[in-house]
């Protein structure tokens, strides 16, 4: 039987958009939770590495997020990109000028 040729086919480029979206949503989200219930199982993925910090897995969480979006080809996932790149830039000029 014959394929059809009406059906889309996904790029190599959009496949691996959404793997790697889903791990990092996975991971970025398994470490947010975490952090709120104060697991450290969770905290500790990876056995050997530091854990990550709130701000780096809720960054993780919404770039898996937008990885997500683009591979279900959403119109509004570019507007979520914006928010780890404020995320990440607040919590510069926090370091910055040494501020709690």
């Amino acid at each position: 039987m014959e394929a059809l040729s009406t059906l889309p086919r996904s790029t190599w480029s959009e496949r691996a958009s959404f793997v790697l979206g889903g791990l990092l949503a996975l991971i970025g989200g398994l470490t947010c939770v975490g952090w709120l219930i104060r697991n450290p199982q969770l905290l500790h993925i990876f056995t050997n590495a530091t854990p990550i910090k709130f701000n780096g897995a809720l960054s993780l969480f919404l770039i898996g997020i937008v990885l997500l979006g683009i591979a279900f080809r959403s119109s509004y996932s570019h507007w979520i990109a914006l928010l780890p790149g404020l995320l990440n830039l607040l919590t510069i000029v926090q370091v910055n000028f040494h501020q709690n």
